[in-house]
């Protein structure tokens, strides 16, 4: 195994991994993402693979993002955090277990 380059990315200010899947913070503080979706992590508002980066809808830029296994949390610019994906113990915070595909 080699590392390769990722067609299209640039003014990465930093890359997050989760299980089977990836996030990228570009400097703007929009968000991008791809891989596996199996529990709506890509919060892509579905549950499909993505092999390529796609843009995540947010209603602010984003300054962090933390991957977990299979769930992912973005800290916005207003100090808010979004979470999507695995809630199967209720690690997004949101008073339930149920899955979430968008933040």
């Amino acid at each position: 195994w080699e590392p390769t380059f990722i067609p299209g990315l640039s003014n990465v200010k930093a890359a997050y991994a989760g299980d089977g899947f990836s996030y990228f913070l570009l400097e703007s503080g929009d968000v991008l993402s791809c891989g596996g979706n199996y529990y709506g992590q890509l919060c892509t508002g579905d549950m499909e693979e993505r092999d390529v980066p796609t843009t995540v809808t947010l209603p602010k830029k984003a300054t962090k993002i933390s991957a977990g296994g299979g769930h992912v949390m973005i800290l916005l610019e207003d100090g808010a955090v979004m979470g999507c994906g695995n809630n199967g113990w209720g690690q997004l915070g949101v008073g339930d277990n149920s899955h979430r595909s968008s933040p």
